[in-house]
């Protein structure tokens, strides 16, 4: 089965090609690692996965869903997404165990009802992570590997079919690397 399919991807931006025909496809249980430079396209190529940004030419199929011809949201539900760029989109107030929480419905904070049970599995999430004691504090004091691991779980709690991990190791110390 195929995940990932693109056909002649490319993305130009002030007349220049970012990315240019992109011919890529991904079989379930494949994991893939993408290396470049700074500036090479890999976060852009990632984005593009997600719905959040659209090609200048081609086309993409992801889990079976062609974009232009599926639901952009729910197909962004059924794939995990870590960024550091997403790291900075969330309210410092929020608890840790919110914000994995809203990776339910892929949102920056909750604005929809929640089960009880729900919260639990989030913070069972977190206990599973080795992050138990990151439960009830406040994103804002939280070190950047902490965050990163809050972002993870929330990338997680949707159950993902696909988990995007885009330069996770981004802040992290030594340690934090190799537990991640």
């Amino acid at each position: 089965m195929t995940i990932l399919d693109f056909q002649q991807v490319s993305f130009v931006r002030d007349k220049n090609y970012l990315l240019k025909a992109i011919n890529w496809q991904v079989k379930k249980n494949e994991h893939w690692a993408i290396l470049g430079l700074n500036g090479a396209g890999k976060s852009l190529l990632l984005q593009m996965i997600t719905g959040s940004l659209w090609p200048s030419s081609g086309q993409r199929t992801v889990l079976g869903e062609r974009y232009g011809k599926t639901s952009v949201p729910d197909l962004q539900r059924r794939i995990g997404w870590v960024s550091s760029a997403l790291q900075s989109k969330f309210y410092g107030r929020d608890l840790a165990e919110e914000i994995v929480l809203s990776g339910l419905y892929s949102s920056i904070g909750l604005y929809e009802s929640y089960e009880e049970e729900q919260l639990i599995q989030a913070k069972a999430l977190l206990a599973d992570l080795g992050l138990s004691h990151l439960i009830h504090r406040s994103y804002h004091v939280l070190s950047q590997g902490e965050k990163q691991f809050v972002m993870i779980a929330r990338a997680m709690m949707a159950q993902p079919e696909i988990l995007i991990l885009d330069e996770p190791c981004t802040g992290l110390d030594l340690f934090a690397r190799e537990e991640l």
